[in-house]
């Protein structure tokens, strides 16, 4: 505004003069903002609250009620983002001062992986199916997890261990694993079939051995068993005892 000045000087006989002077006042300074946050690295779990209104005020050399306009915007920055907050601050004579804080959000903490099944050991009939253990993370809500087995081989082909590997990875490259140990074994003998029974015969009357083939073993594991065969004989009286093995 504008402040006319005016001095006025009146004699005994009444006799006045005047004197003027001009005062032109203007407000151009901005205000000043006051206690904004100041600028961190923070964990996608730990980004801190909006400071509360009021909380962020604004002091200026006119104004005694300076309005403060909050907004906060938010960019992808590779596997995180960058939160920018902006107090703006604006007094009667549209005189602003505009204060920010950076918040670069990342994700440094690995996946975590439950529920995976305990180390086991199994016939090798019985190697149980891959199962799909659970995957947590603390930023990544669609953690890519996959699944590896390595055989390790034993004795024979029937008796191994097979480590079986899941590893989690989520968006910014941290990864997790764990590990189930399924030991492998076969202890379980194959089954003959087609053997024929004991018999009494007589001496013209002794059966044939079975052809190579006819006689036939399954197992649980191996599906080439090989079966082999002997026949003895001893002087059973007039007679004899042959045993077919």
């Amino acid at each position: 505004y504008v402040l006319t000045r005016t001095w006025t000087a009146v004699d005994d006989c009444g006799n006045e003069n005047t004197a003027i002077q001009i005062i032109t006042v203007e407000d151009t300074e901005a205000p000043e903002l006051l206690n904004v946050p100041e600028n961190i690295t923070s964990e996608c779990t730990e980004i801190p609250e909006v400071p509360v209104a009021g909380e962020v005020t604004a002091t200026d050399n006119c104004d005694t009620e300076v309005t403060v306009i909050f907004n906060e915007d938010s960019t992808p920055n590779g596997c995180g983002e960058q939160i920018t907050r902006t107090w703006t601050a604006t007094d009667a004579c549209g005189n602003s001062t505009v204060a920010t804080q950076e918040i670069s959000v990342s994700d440094t903490e690995a996946p975590t992986i439950t529920n995976v099944p305990a180390d086991i050991t199994v016939e090798c009939d019985a190697v149980p199916l891959s199962a799909n253990p659970d995957v947590e993370d603390n930023c990544d809500t669609e953690v890519s997890i996959s699944v590896e087995d390595i055989r390790t081989d034993g004795e024979c082909s029937f008796s191994y261990v097979l480590t079986r590997t899941w590893t989690a990875v989520d968006d910014c490259g941290n990864e997790n694993t764990a590990i189930q140990i399924i030991t492998v074994e076969d202890t379980e003998a194959p089954e003959l079939l087609n053997v024929p029974e004991n018999i009494v015969s007589e001496c013209t009357e002794i059966p044939e051995v079975p052809v190579a083939g006819e006689v036939t073993a399954t197992d649980n594991c191996d599906t080439e068993v090989t079966v082999i065969f002997n026949e003895d004989s001893t002087p059973n009286g007039c007679g004899e005892q042959i045993t077919r093995t």
